[in-house]
């Protein structure tokens, strides 16, 4: 097994025990062996997200975005982090491609939750109007 299949390793054992300070420094040498990580970069904004550094896991998460476009675990991590700073209106355009890649309940009540939190629930009740007309 090389060098950078035993960090990823160690990253996954860290990152099952919630030690994210450890997750970090080890995403830290994956990237240090790989720029491009996708692992290491997506491991290090989730870390970074539950140590409450908001700012950095955005970074994070809007470089991933760039690199893998509409992919829906990064759509979700930039809704939640979003969200988590009060900055309602991107969570909810986050929250309605999530919605458009992948038609679940669980994206549509995250949707309905942000368009509440924005007031905006005239829009939310024309969409849902357009879906059950389709039926």
């Amino acid at each position: 097994m090389n060098e950078l299949s035993q960090l990823i390793n160690q990253t996954k054992k860290y990152l099952t025990q919630y030690d994210y300070d450890n997750v970090l420094k080890l995403c830290d040498k994956i990237l240090e062996k790989d720029s491009h990580s996708r692992f290491a970069m997506e491991f290090k904004a989730i870390s970074l997200y539950h140590k409450k550094d908001y700012k950095g896991s955005l970074e994070l998460y809007e470089k991933l975005n760039r690199i893998y476009y509409n992919d829906d675990e990064i759509l979700y991590g930039l809704m939640l982090i979003n969200d988590e700073i009060g900055n309602y209106k991107s969570a909810q355009e986050y929250s309605k491609k999530l919605w458009k890649l992948k038609h679940t309940e669980n994206h549509c009540n995250k949707y309905k939750r942000l368009s509440c939190k924005l007031k905006d629930v005239d829009k939310l009740i024309e969409r849902l109007t357009k879906e059950i007309r389709s039926i």
